[in-house]
């Protein structure tokens, strides 16, 4: 009975840690699935201009250009409006390297995507840019993922050759301190915000009694 009994209890633990990790294989299936399909989606669509509209952004939507002093733009207008200026005004064109993505996801369900690519005008290479995603599911559009923030930074050929002592940001580099704060820093104003919601929880012997006395 005993050797029964440690059997069970030991295909029990298995089958959780089973389960747990299968849970755990999904999740990271589906947030690396997120961002291929993401950046992909993004970067034809940005640029074509086919489908780049303000619409795939939160009304407001900061953009934060790091190249430019760290420039912010808000709101998706003026956000999208800036973004499509680089291609139709400078004709830029950007190729994500999609293998270099790196994705996380907070708690509360902000994703944060960081993508790498080359920037291309006309026939000719000429740089290098780093970007950054905040998305977040919006119940308004069938709960599809919105742009809540953006960080872009641009490194073309003039530049690095003013700046050739600086080494350019690497692949394998960690998420910079500042989008993990963003991520942190929504977090908590989200876990404010349910702190502070005041429940109310009505007694049904309440009805039942006011019930009786009518």
């Amino acid at each position: 009975v005993k050797l029964i009994k440690q059997i069970i209890d030991f295909w029990n633990k298995g089958s959780q840690s089973t389960s747990n990790n299968v849970s755990s294989s999904i999740a990271l299936t589906s947030i690396n699935q997120l961002s291929i399909q993401f950046t992909e989606w993004f970067y034809t669509s940005w640029n074509n201009l086919s489908t780049f509209q303000s619409e795939h952004f939160f009304p407001d939507c900061q953009l934060t250009l790091i190249h430019e002093n760290n420039r912010r733009i808000l709101g998706a207008y003026y956000v999208c409006d800036v973004l499509r200026s680089y291609v139709t005004n400078k004709e830029l064109r950007f190729c994500p390297n999609i293998q270099s993505n790196k994705v996380e996801e907070s708690k509360h369900g902000l994703v944060l995507i960081q993508i790498h690519g080359t920037i291309h005008q006309r026939n000719t290479c000429i740089g290098i840019f780093d970007q950054s995603f905040g998305l977040v599911r919006d119940p308004n559009h069938s709960n599809n993922y919105l742009i809540k923030f953006c960080f872009l930074n641009m490194q073309t050929q003039q530049e690095q050759q003013q700046q050739q002592q600086q080494q350019i940001l690497s692949i394998n580099q960690s998420i910079p301190t500042y989008l993990v704060d963003m991520m942190q820093n929504y977090d908590q104003t989200i876990q404010h915000q349910i702190d502070s919601t005041d429940y109310i929880i009505e007694d049904p012997d309440d009805d039942n009694d006011n019930d009786e006395n009518d």
